[in-house]
């Protein structure tokens, strides 16, 4: 599958679909490489999101690439989510809203991508 890349990489927001899901990793390594801004990846589910956080680190080695996954229970579920799920997530939220001048890749999935978040205000507390 052929990928093109907008002329003008200044604007704010950059929309891909459709892309082959053996090309992804390359597509978003090119995207970081001619971009000046951070990429969120929306990958299909959590072991295409692993997979794809594999590729780049052996593709982009010293970049910051974070993962966000999903909660692995129901809202109003009587089990908590797992510690490494919730360490995770903070991670990911405390990098961003901690180092806003350096550039990092977030991946995540769509159930992870529509779940709410804590506030960045409390973040810092």
């Amino acid at each position: 599958m052929t990928y093109i890349l907008p002329i003008d990489l200044s604007i704010t927001q950059t929309t891909l679909e459709g892309v082959n899901r053996h090309t992804e990793c390359f597509v978003v390594a090119d995207l970081y490489e001619k971009t000046s801004q951070d990429i969120l990846f929306v990958a299909h589910d959590e072991g295409a999101m692993t997979q794809l956080k594999t590729e780049l680190s052996y593709l982009l080695p010293e970049v910051s690439i974070l993962t966000f996954p999903a909660w692995d229970c129901l809202p109003y579920d009587r089990v908590s989510p797992r510690k490494d799920i919730i360490g995770a997530r903070l991670k990911a939220l405390s990098t961003l809203s901690n180092t806003p001048k350096q550039r990092h890749i977030v991946l995540t999935t769509p159930s992870a991508f529509l779940q709410r978040v804590t506030p960045r205000d409390q973040l810092s507390q």
